[in-house]
């Protein structure tokens, strides 16, 4: 954590966060006692791959709608904000082994029910 600036009534911090985000801390001492707030702000790289594609999401509404029975709720209101099923496990994922399986992102190089593809078991060693 590094002090950015220190007066007597107020002062500001930034701290360093996971996947290159930062968080500003804003401090002051006002006539009811001391107030904070913090403003969170991810890196330039987070923001371009979770930013909606020029033009609408319409790779994600096609994809939203033909893989979930409320894609609406379930996946296009929240790819309208970067998130969800279409950027963990669809036309938008940035990790080739997150697939959508039985209507749910897995990843497939760590899920036993799901090892390399969607329905296959991993076998018991022993």
């Amino acid at each position: 954590m590094k002090a950015i600036s220190l007066t007597s009534s107020s002062f500001l911090l930034s701290a360093a966060f996971f996947n290159n985000a930062f968080a500003n801390i804003v401090t002051e001492l006002g006539p009811n006692g001391l107030n904070a707030s913090v403003k969170y702000t991810p890196d330039r790289d987070t923001l371009r791959k979770r930013a909606p594609a020029p033009g609408g999401n319409s790779d994600c509404a096609k994809w939203c709608a033909a893989n979930f029975p409320n894609p609406g709720s379930d996946c296009t209101s929240l790819a309208a904000h970067g998130q969800g099923p279409c950027y963990t496990c669809g036309p938008k994922k940035s990790s080739p082994t997150q697939l959508l399986c039985g209507g749910q992102c897995r990843d497939t190089s760590s899920s036993s029910n799901n090892c390399g593809a969607c329905g296959n078991k991993a076998s018991d060693s022993s």
